[in-house]
């Protein structure tokens, strides 16, 4: 295990990230990488304004891939710090580099205004961070109903065909996407790889359930449904491949195999003109 922690003794337990084979606890945040033995991997681990950016390189990981996000933060000084558990585990090198760096978002919106993003969807954009900002001035498109800014949320104004979807172009099939939703009634959530109005993925919450639905041919496929309640309703997926994770106030859902795509499309997706959007970014995942 590798990663930073307030404190000098004891298990880390905080920003962290834990290297181990076998089988996962299916409520464990960043799974299912099954890291090999006699590998040599390079952990990276960025401070962000709150919480820390966990990439890997090393294994099936040809470039340094971005894991996780994680909105765990403390002022206090940091330690860096790794242990083991019934393993033997050699650490070829340690460093904190002094030149900040930080990986910027594809898209990040606060919505300020509707129609464009305005790159303050990520807490960089919204502190205008010396690093990490970006995601702005991308062009929204409406594929379904109505859409407008409300407040300082997006919100659907009309629905069509009982929806309403709204895309942007993050350029990058496999991402790491949040967004923080207000529900008011049926599903609020977002859209994924949208090709067009019969062939999509769609994520949220039906009041109930955080839900992954894929829509093929207009015929749609629930792929994970789990119990969950409403909370703040911060939505995370993960989706790199065919291989989607589903998220809800970082609490993991459960996985799921999805159609192959090539479509770069992500957005907005409701039944209920009531519900709200906000805080929405987009980063790749390598």
């Amino acid at each position: 295990m590798f990663g930073v922690d307030i404190d000098r003794s004891g298990a880390l337990g905080a920003n962290a990230l834990f290297l181990a084979r076998g089988v996962w606890p299916e409520n464990i945040i960043i799974k299912p990488y099954d890291f090999l033995t006699n590998t040599v991997y390079d952990v990276t681990m960025t401070l962000r304004s709150t919480g820390a950016d966990i990439f890997v390189q090393g294994g099936e990981y040809s470039v340094p891939t971005l894991l996780w996000r994680s909105d765990i933060n403390s002022t206090s000084t940091l330690y860096v710090g790794i242990s083991g558990l019934g393993i033997d585990l050699d650490l070829l090198h340690v460093g904190v580099l002094t030149e900040l760096w930080m990986m910027s978002p594809l898209v990040s919106d606060g919505f300020s205004v509707w129609g464009t993003t305005d790159g303050k969807g990520h807490a960089e954009g919204i502190a205008e961070a010396v690093v990490g900002q970006g995601g702005s001035e991308k062009t929204w498109s409406v594929k379904q109903g109505a859409w407008n800014v409300t407040s300082g949320k997006a919100q659907a104004t009309a629905l069509s065909g009982g929806v309403a979807i709204a895309t942007v172009d993050a350029g990058d099939t496999n991402v790491i996407f949040d967004q923080t939703l207000t529900r008011s009634g049926g599903i609020v959530g977002c859209v994924l790889r949208y090709s067009d109005a019969d062939n999509y993925l769609y994520a949220g919450h039906d009041g109930t359930n955080a839900v992954l639905v894929s829509r093929v041919s207009g015929a749609e496929n629930t792929l994970i449904t789990g119990a969950q309640s409403f909370g703040a309703g911060k939505l995370r997926i993960v989706i790199d491949g065919t291989i989607t994770q589903l998220y809800w106030n970082n609490t993991r859902i459960g996985q799921a195999t999805v159609p192959s795509s090539s479509q770069t499309l992500y957005g907005l997706y409701t039944t209920n003109v009531a519900n709200t959007h906000d805080l929405f970014s987009i980063y790749a995942r390598n």
